[in-house]
């Protein structure tokens, strides 16, 4: 169902890639 409001895909998938440019961010040595 393509623009489905309650669609929680495109949210959880930004959210996601927030969260992984977090860790890589903390992952990177100084």
């Amino acid at each position: 169902m393509p623009g489905a409001p309650s669609d929680p895909a495109p949210t959880n998938d930004a959210r996601v890639s927030q969260v992984s440019s977090a860790w890589n961010l903390l992952d990177t040595p100084r």
